[in-house]
């Protein structure tokens, strides 16, 4: 809606008698604002607020976003993680040679064999051996005495022996240990005790050359995504190897 501005003068007479216009006075003018009742350009008269431009308006007057309950729209709903494919790359530097591949692949059966050793054992200490739960405290305290001096030179055997030598003796130490609960009569179930140490060193060799070989197979600066990756490698023989084990 628009106003127009108008002004009204008045002619008045002088003491001599002579005709003026009030309009030579500016401060005599009065002034009238009218409404214009011209409408659009187009003819059209706009109902819409500009607070709600591009929207629409409620019976009450009410400005209503007409996107507010629009469903998100995906941009790119094809597009690949870029953490899978980042895990994928880890891999493919993983197994980039036979040795490394040899080290995953021996990695893998190992978290197998020691998933039942770890789940299993004490069933078939108490059901097979006769064992008390005394005994199978202390077959527990024996594994993680041995493991901790394993773990404070664990720098000084890698750089003597290296990854690969400490895998190999962890396997070693693994095949001898459950190989050697089969030779234990049942009424010297304490033998046990002396085959302990070697779960220690099993899991403190393991480890250790795991970690090592993560960082020095995978890419600088992905040292711990290695670690994960190697970490899924080995869930996934934990858990095949119970599912087999358990049979």
């Amino acid at each position: 809606m628009t106003f127009v501005i108008s002004y009204k003068s008045h002619n008045t007479k002088d003491g001599h008698g002579k005709l003026h216009s009030e309009e030579d006075n500016p401060d005599n003018h009065e002034i009238e604002m009218a409404p214009s009742n011209n409408k659009h350009p187009n003819n059209e008269v706009s109902n819409e607020s500009p607070a709600c431009s591009g929207n629409t308006l409620s019976p009450d007057k009410q400005c209503i976003d007409e996107t507010e309950n629009m469903p998100e729209t995906r941009l790119d709903s094809d597009e690949t993680n870029p953490n899978f494919i980042e895990a994928l790359m880890l891999l493919k530097s993983m197994l980039a040679s036979y040795t490394a591949f040899g080290f995953v692949i021996c990695n893998f059966f190992l978290a197998m064999g020691m998933s039942v050793v770890e789940s299993l054992i004490f069933l078939f200490f108490e059901q097979g051996l006769g064992s008390s739960n005394t005994l199978c405290g202390l077959t527990v305290l024996v594994t993680v005495v041995f493991e901790i001096p394993i773990f404070h030179y664990a720098p000084k055997l890698l750089e003597r022996y290296g990854l690969e030598i400490l895998q190999q003796i962890a396997c070693l130490a693994y095949v001898t240990r459950v190989v050697g609960y089969t030779f234990v009569p049942k009424n010297h179930v304490a033998l046990i005790l002396l085959f302990e140490p070697l779960h220690g060193v099993t899991y403190a060799c393991s480890k250790t050359s795991t970690v090592e070989f993560a960082a020095k197979f995978s890419p600088k600066g992905h040292e711990a995504s290695g670690q994960g990756v190697l970490s899924l490698i080995t869930g996934i023989g934990s858990v095949l190897g119970l599912s087999l084990g358990g049979w």
